[in-house]
């Protein structure tokens, strides 16, 4: 008995010291969430970040530095925004992908 909880405990310091090394490399998870009826694609200063079926998320690991998002259906960027540097884990959030595109007017 003293053995497994002697290996929780292990496993919980290494997961632990996982978060701690993530946060102190200068890394985030930007949230890319699709509230469109649409499968798009999350691009990060250009570079391909994820993709979201409708009405779900993705994530993708980032540096801290100020982002230049993009939401792409196939080539086509339907709302692009300029996220500053940031120190902690965000959402981006894009609710149409028509001609009335752009993030939700909620957020």
């Amino acid at each position: 008995m003293k053995s497994k909880i002697l290996f929780a405990s292990l496993v919980i310091c290494v997961l632990s010291l996982a978060v701690v090394a993530q946060a102190q490399s200068g890394q985030i998870e930007i949230t890319f969430n699709n509230r469109t009826q649409y499968q798009l694609s999350m691009y990060v200063d250009g570079h391909f970040g994820c993709t979201a079926n409708p009405g779900m998320t993705c994530d993708s690991t980032e540096n801290t530095d100020a982002h230049l998002l993009d939401a792409r259906l196939g080539e086509r960027i339907v709302t692009q925004t300029q996220e500053p540097a940031v120190d902690h884990n965000y959402t981006y959030t894009v609710c149409r992908a028509d001609d009335n595109s752009g993030p939700c007017k909620s957020e």
